[in-house]
């Protein structure tokens, strides 16, 4: 594939993104396309990261996307195309839908497209650091809400995958979540609580 051709390719499909047009974004992708969002312990708290195999994985993966981010600027500030390879730059500000805190990102994309002008291969470079403020901006308060329920999944979860600070006080009750876990007498909770 030439340069002109894979740059229309990957500039068309940027377009229907941008429309909402999801039926023409997953059609714009080869059927066993290999997408990935890297993702690590320290920003595996955002739910969407990963690597995502066919249409139908980076269909769900949007989906959780939508679920979690609502987007409010997106702008493809660069595109260039070598080859059968295009790389562009994308500015998105956001917000996090449950905590409405907003984040900016501006990643680089890089897009391989087959002979039919389909997307095999895309990975996605960013620094995530804001957005996963914007998905753990409540984290302490979901910490107090879950001791106080004995809600030992979502401890373990708030405090292993999104870090959130165990000797933080409810500011309501001036006890600490280990305190409120051993006010209810729920050995299990006081023991995660204590191990963390």
């Amino acid at each position: 594939m030439d340069s002109k051709r894979t740059h229309e390719a990957v500039a068309q499909w940027f377009d229907a993104l941008g429309r909402g047009d999801m039926e023409s974004v997953i059609n714009g992708l080869a059927p066993d396309v290999d997408f990935e969002l890297p993702v690590d312990r320290y920003n595996r708290v955002v739910n969407y990261l990963g690597r995502h195999r066919g249409r139908d994985a980076v269909q769900a993966a949007f989906a959780g996307r939508a679920e979690t981010t609502e987007v409010l600027e997106y702008e493809v500030r660069d595109l260039r195309a070598e080859g059968d390879t295009a790389f562009a730059v994308v500015y998105t500000r956001a917000a996090h839908t449950r905590t409405r805190q907003e984040f900016e990102i501006e990643d680089a994309h890089r897009f391989v497209v087959d002979e039919s002008g389909r997307i095999t291969h895309w990975k996605v470079y960013f620094d995530p650091d804001t957005e996963v403020a914007a998905f753990t901006a409540d984290r302490q308060e979901r910490l107090i809400q879950a001791a106080w329920a004995g809600d030992t999944a979502a401890v373990r979860t708030l405090v292993e995958v999104e870090n959130a600070d165990v000797n933080r006080v409810d500011p309501a009750s001036g006890l600490t979540p280990l305190l409120i876990a051993a006010g209810r007498g729920d050995d299990a909770l006081v023991n995660l609580l204590l191990d963390s």
